[in-house]
């Protein structure tokens, strides 16, 4: 599964270089609400929001499909208290901020008309640690002790998985909810508990060469409306 989402980055950004015409581009920006799975995670995790930012190329491949690349800044948050295993009256609270540099690889389905247009992503997106911070305390019978001696875990410096969402298009401005979900562990260490990220985001986009006329014979405006009734039974 792994192997399988790392070669549909590779092929889809191929993609984008071989594909010369049809190309657009923009910036884009939204928020991370972000969530742990895993046998590990933590019954009680308090979902934190975060933040990412980037830019983006769509390729069109068909009138209906094309290919998502980008490359985006992405904040993962994220903290919860639980109480150690086999240690009476204990509390463990740990708080996470992660920053990734994020390169998602999509294919989109685009369907609309005029100037709306509705679509559906999919695809793997690969991502590399460039910081990261935890604050973390133990409190066992009331007193403070040294918490990393049961949460010093260090992260992997990469992480991958598979994106996908919908999303909707008016004119030159995007506004897409995705969901990403990671298959590495957050943690390096083979003893380090095994969990890994949920996303849900919701991001804007804007697109800065957006052209209304459609390169595959679409016609919009006026010659569109009656394009579509002299043609509405053939």
């Amino acid at each position: 599964m792994t192997r399988l989402c790392f070669y549909c980055i590779v092929l889809l950004l191929l993609s984008q270089v071989s594909i010369s015409q049809n190309v657009r581009f923009g910036i884009k920006g939204g928020v991370n609400l972000s969530d742990l799975y895993g046998p590990d995670d933590p019954a009680a995790l308090d979902k934190d929001y975060g933040y990412n930012g980037g830019f983006y190329i769509d390729s069109r491949i068909g009138e209906y499909l094309s290919s998502i690349f980008e490359i985006d800044y992405s904040r993962y948050n994220f903290h919860f208290s639980e109480s150690v295993p086999l240690v009476e009256k204990s509390i463990l609270t740990v708080k996470e901020k992660n920053d990734y540099i994020s390169i998602p690889a999509m294919l989109r389905y685009k369907k609309g008309h005029e100037f709306l247009f509705f679509y559906i992503n999919a695809g793997g997106q690969l991502q590399f640690l460039i910081n990261n911070s935890r604050e973390t305390t133990l409190h066992i019978n009331n007193l403070l002790v040294d918490s990393d001696y049961y949460y010093g875990y260090k992260h992997n410096w990469y992480d991958y998985g598979f994106i996908g969402g919908v999303g909707i298009q008016f004119k030159p401005v995007n506004i897409d909810l995705r969901y990403y979900v990671s298959t590495r562990s957050l943690y390096s260490k083979n003893d380090s508990r095994e969990m890994r990220y949920k996303i849900l985001s919701l991001e804007i986009g804007f697109q800065f060469n957006y052209i209304d006329a459609s390169p595959y014979g679409r016609k919009t405006g006026w010659k569109g409306f009656k394009y579509k009734i002299q043609h509405l039974f053939k």
